[in-house]
């Protein structure tokens, strides 16, 4: 039976999307680097990038996820992607989906409004591919957020201004355990409620996981908002990094600037749509970088085995 847990006043189309990763206790120099995150975790820190200022996960074999509503413009045949500002232009796949942007809810088996869009370029980036999350276990188990956005600006009652763009930075940090939630509308006195409106109800056959915000969760806690939708949900399930959700909306409360307030940040479901995504991108195959030295070092070895003959 599903349960009331948490109520806005607005349905998740409306809400705003998450554009940032701001760390509640510290300054815009905190978690912009490596240090300090779980052993294991670092290991995906290139793979998150941005592609034309919009946050990115790389999937292998040029494959890229993010959300739909960010999707990259992709008119003149390239993109410009950000590997720790390292921006460097890749010609994209103009026969992969639409212009190079596939999405998800046109997979085979998907369907309905999904927040997701692959991205594929032709060339095969030094990045490690992140592992897509299949288990339906994520409200067991911690979370990280790591995304490109606004710092802090001014402080103001109860929390401060967001800043301006001079302010944005890749940054990492940490997310309570996220829970899979539905939106549902219900009339006035339904499940209790006092009127009538958009609620989240709790269901673990959910497509959207949400995080909730609290100053009181910790060291390090964060909250996406502004220029951060696409970011990538990381946890540690069966002893393994994995990607369990892309952020892609966030409260009211969180986005009108009082921290101080409970929020939620909510992430299209990698559980969900795991192995429609997993199938699209095994389709391809781009050799990494290393496999290439390897080819060229075989080339020359039968060059010369040639020549000798």
């Amino acid at each position: 039976m599903k349960k009331l847990l948490f109520a806005v006043c607005c349905a998740l189309a409306s809400a705003v999307h998450v554009q940032a990763v701001i760390i509640y206790n510290g300054d815009n120099n905190t978690n912009t680097t490596t240090y300090g995150m779980e052993l294991g975790l670092e290991d995906y820190w290139n793979s998150v990038v941005t592609i034309n200022g919009y946050t990115a996960v790389y999937l292998g074999n040029g494959c890229f996820l993010t959300a739909k509503h960010v999707a990259p413009p992709t008119g003149d045949g390239r993109v410009n992607i950000n590997i720790n500002d390292n921006v460097v232009s890749y010609a994209y796949d103009t026969l992969f989906g639409t212009k190079g942007v596939l999405k998800v809810e046109d997979l085979p088996g998907v369907g309905g409004n999904v927040d997701l869009v692959i991205v594929r370029i032709l060339d095969a980036p030094d990045l490690l591919a992140v592992t897509l999350n299949t288990s339906t276990n994520e409200g067991a188990e911690n979370s990280y957020i790591v995304g490109y956005g606004k710092g802090k600006g001014n402080p103001i009652a109860n929390g401060w201004e967001w800043g301006n763009d001079s302010t944005r930075a890749k940054r990492w940090g940490f997310t309570a355990k996220p829970m899979a939630m539905t939106q549902t509308y219900l009339q006035e006195g339904q499940y209790g409620v006092p009127e009538a409106g958009y609620y989240w109800l709790t269901d673990p056959n959910s497509s959207k996981l949400l995080t909730f915000f609290s100053p009181s969760f910790g060291e390090n806690i964060a909250m996406g908002i502004d220029k951060d939708s696409g970011s990538p949900l990381f946890q540690n399930i069966g002893g393994k990094w994995v990607l369990s959700g892309v952020a892609v909306g966030a409260s009211p409360t969180i986005y009108n600037m009082n921290p101080m307030a409970s929020g939620y940040t909510a992430y299209e479901r990698m559980s969900t749509y795991a192995s429609a995504i997993n199938s699209v991108v095994s389709a391809y195959s781009i050799p990494e970088p290393s496999t290439w030295f390897l080819l060229g070092a075989g080339v020359v070895f039968v060059a010369l085995v040639r020549r000798r003959k």
